[in-house]
């Protein structure tokens, strides 16, 4: 039998996994760690591995896809947040600062975000109002985009973790043939 940490680490993994789909985003596979401590990873592919290199190094990014990129990494936590509002009695919305789990996709959000508005990274965003006003407008205009996301594609997000807990790791193939 799966327990209720897997289960919600199921969802946030396909919240990831059906975002960057649907998004046009690639990825090698989504995958758990079925140790009961609600780990997994979406393993990026080459192509996706590069193009954040490139926002983050500076290298003439792509403005949308780094958006689109933002938006698939709050979708696992946007995921585990409308689990827990479906299935789980505490019915606390997320908050990043005091959530360990989606910690880690929240600060590579907010470096993507940072990457689209400063030169010269986290020092102009500090001390520049203005820069770290238009961070965080991006940063809430993508979350607001991964929640509607997650509610638009919550099935495909259902069936894809049904398909994590029994199968195990899937391909992105394996996840376009689930979604479609």
């Amino acid at each position: 039998m799966t327990n209720a940490v897997d289960r919600m680490a199921a969802h946030y993994e396909a919240g990831h996994a059906v975002a960057f789909l649907v998004l046009g985003l690639s990825f090698e596979k989504v995958r758990l760690d079925r140790d009961g401590l609600g780990g997994g990873t979406v393993i990026s592919s080459a192509e996706h591995k590069r193009m954040r290199l490139r926002a983050f190094h500076r290298i003439e990014p792509d403005h949308d896809r780094v958006r689109r990129d933002i938006v698939g990494v709050i979708a696992g936590p946007a995921a585990q947040d409308r689990f827990n509002q479906i299935y789980c009695r505490f019915k606390r919305r997320r908050d990043p600062v005091y959530d360990p789990a989606c910690q880690d996709d929240w600060e590579l959000a907010w470096l993507e975000a940072i990457t689209l508005v400063a030169a010269d990274a986290l020092v102009d965003v500090v001390e520049d109002d203005v820069k770290y006003a238009e961070a965080t407008a991006i940063m809430h205009e993508c979350g607001t985009r991964a929640d509607t996301l997650v509610a638009d594609h919550w099935s495909s997000i259902r069936a894809v973790a049904g398909a994590l807990l029994e199968r195990g790791p899937l391909t992105h193939a394996e996840v376009r043939e689930i979604v479609q």
